[in-house]
């Protein structure tokens, strides 16, 4: 994902490329979060993020392909805890929002 890596954005680049790639890399969490939970919740944050990153001129990231190997109640959980546990999407939002010049 162009000027990201692993949450930290290349504070040399531009702009207009930090800010696409900050949203870029949130649609990917969002994307993520919408094909484990299957909730509408998700899905209208993937939205606003494609209308935002489109807003400013870009082509949002396709989603990947995800094969999460919940089989099970017990295997299903073991995935959220992970997730959740870790706050994968709130620590990235937390460590990138301040990155976005346009908020």
């Amino acid at each position: 994902m162009g000027g990201v890596t692993g949450g930290i954005v290349n504070t040399a680049m531009p702009t207009a490329a930090k800010d696409i790639s900050v949203l870029n890399y949130a649609l990917t969490l969002e994307n993520l979060e919408a094909t484990f939970y299957v909730r509408d919740h998700e899905v209208t944050h993937v939205n606003f993020l494609k209308t935002a990153i489109s807003a400013l001129g870009a082509s949002p990231v396709p989603p990947c392909t995800y094969n999460f190997p919940d089989t099970d109640v017990k295997s299903f959980l073991a995935i959220a805890r992970a997730l959740e546990k870790k706050k994968t999407g709130v620590s990235a939002y937390i460590g990138d929002a301040p990155m976005i010049s346009i908020l």
